[in-house]
């Protein structure tokens, strides 16, 4: 064997080798592919966007249901909870714990809704006929709003990581079509030293082999590039299917250094919400941002400047008016990240808010109207939470004649005039309220400058949430109504000591007069008997007359 074939044989054992190692390196790279393909977060997103829009139904529920129990909507609730109850199982699934980057996040909707159900599932237990009461339901509806942030905050969360693993996706199957490339090529330069060794070997056989590596490459070239454009759709009608599923419209807004912008995605919910379609706003941007109400377009603009120049997350409520004359509350939050060209891609979603807004300005004008009673009335009111005064009035300030501010934080402790007094004073409470009645004392208080009142102090245990006692007092100052009570009574003393003076002086007045008229009415009674002339008998008989009556 001369030395060009043993260089032959060589070369071919060595390439025989290569394109093993590129056979396996190439099959681990289709394997990396395929995982990166079947990673779906639409599960998750789904789940989570359903646990939330299933979360504000049954808050709707659990509002009419204590504004209106007369509709008997207990089916209804019972329903919603329910359907609550399985959409929250999205928080134990192995796919979000994968999909959410915040993973302390997850922790905290977690423990805040396993918090929450604690509280709940007595209360829908189904085993339990009776219908939950007004103060269960309102327990419940508490609990819920607290549960509203950290679920708002799990949806963004949900939604940014579906974007970020979808662009995760993308750019792996980018890079994975780069590798091929450059393994191609160097797939090719190693068939060219081939090729330039039979050229050295075969020169007849030059042309051919070269035309046949030539066809090889491009075919790889396709092949890479159509699994490419293939993975690229796949990914993009992951992202609509799981968009289109939820219901606000989500989008991307790119900006651009010079000033443009330009929506580069639209969930199909852009009809729906703004009236307009999604079509006429990919062609122009201002579409979208001119349906913002002309009184809240300024502050929208600048807080969207504000945020976009500090690359902060952006939300805010504001109105839009549709093109059909319709005004909507709405929410939009959104996440902004910076480009290698330069411009800003934000990611962000827009949701109709109305119901939450019309109960927001009902609590609004609800809090307004108990203040307004609370500051107003002249009772003293009090709320203490463990025995410190959390809240009162200016009623119970003007009693005790200390301001609003120095009241708070101290004990029911400045009304009596020792210690030992108060501690009396609240073990009865305590007694009395442990077995769910109402306390009820009237007697003497003192004042803050050491005067002494007579007043009459209510009070009821209520039930706060983190607290053991919580109570509300009423205390009224009953010092003039007492002294008027014993000034009344006194009159009364008075009035029938007088009815006695005057019945024993009649009595006596008529025993004295009593006893010479009977004289008179009997000697004139002797003298009508004798012989009288008419004028002495009409005389006698009206004094007789007299003396009778």
């Amino acid at each position: 064997m001369n030395r060009s074939s043993k260089l032959l044989v060589l070369l071919t054992v060595f390439l025989a080798v290569v394109y093993a190692a590129i056979a396996v390196f190439q099959y681990y790279q289709q394997e990396a592919l395929s995982s990166v393909s079947r990673r779906s977060v639409s599960n998750v997103v789904w789940g989570v966007a359903q646990m939330e829009v299933e979360y504000h139904r049954l808050m709707g529920a659990v509002d009419r249901q204590l504004n209106a129990p007369e509709n008997g909507a207990t089916d209804d609730l019972q329903l919603r909870y329910d359907l609550f109850y399985s959409r929250a199982s999205v928080l134990d699934m192995a796919e979000a714990y994968y999909l959410l980057e915040d993973k302390s996040r997850l922790a905290d909707v977690t423990w805040h809704v396993k918090s929450f159900f604690s509280v709940a599932n007595p209360v829908f237990d189904h085993q339990n006929p009776q219908a939950p009461t007004p103060e269960q339901l309102r327990v419940v509806q508490n609990k819920l709003a607290g549960l509203y942030v950290p679920i708002r905050d799990l949806s963004l969360e949900a939604l940014q990581s579906g974007s970020t693993m979808l662009d995760r996706r993308t750019l792996a199957t980018q890079q994975q079509a780069v590798t091929t490339r450059w393994m191609t090529i160097f797939q090719g330069l190693l068939t060219l030293g081939l090729v330039v060794a039979l050229y050295l070997q075969y020169r007849q056989r030059e042309a051919a082999a070269v035309v046949a590596q030539e066809q090889k490459l491009r075919l790889l070239e396709a092949g890479a590039r159509l699994e490419t454009e293939a993975v690229q759709r796949a990914a993009q009608e992951d992202l609509f299917e799981i968009t289109s599923a939820l219901p606000l419209l989500v989008y991307r807004l790119q900006r651009f250094p010079d000033g443009r912008s330009r929506y580069t995605y639209l969930s199909d919910r852009a009809q729906e919400i703004l009236g307009i379609p999604a079509a006429a706003i990919l062609q122009d941007a201002r579409a979208l941002d001119n349906t913002a109400h002309e009184d809240d377009r300024a502050g929208l603009i600048e807080a969207s400047t504000t945020a976009l120049r500090k690359m902060h997350a952006f939300s805010r409520d504001f109105r839009i008016r549709r093109p059909d004359g319709l005004v909507h509350w709405v929410h939009c939050a959104s996440v902004p990240r910076a480009l290698p060209d330069g411009s800003v891609l934000s990611t962000g979603y827009l949701q109709v808010i109305d119901g939450i807004k019309e109960r927001e300005n009902r609590l609004h004008e609800v809090t307004q109207q108990q203040r307004v009673i609370f500051d107003n009335i002249p009772s003293g009111l009090i709320f203490t939470v463990d025995g410190q005064i959390r809240q009162c009035n200016v009623g119970f300030a003007a009693i005790v004649g200390l301001p609003v501010e120095r009241l708070r934080r101290r004990d029911l402790g400045l009304l009596f005039a020792t210690p030992q007094e108060h501690e009396a004073f609240r073990a009865q409470a305590r007694q009395v309220m442990d077995q769910g009645q109402r306390m009820e004392q009237e007697r003497d208080f003192q004042a803050a400058d050491g005067r002494r009142f007579t007043g009459r102090l209510v009070g009821q245990r209520v039930v706060v949430q983190d607290f053991a006692e919580a109570a509300i007092w009423v205390l009224e100052d009953i010092s003039e109504r007492k002294h008027a009570e014993a000034e009344l009574r006194r009159a009364k003393d008075l009035a029938e000591e007088a009815n006695r003076f005057k019945t024993d002086f009649l009595a006596n007045m008529s025993h004295e007069i009593r006893t010479p008229m009977n004289a008179i009415i009997g000697m004139s009674y002797l003298a009508l008997k004798t012989d009288l002339n008419p004028r002495q008998r009409d005389y006698l008989a009206k004094i007789r007359q007299s003396g009778q009556h």
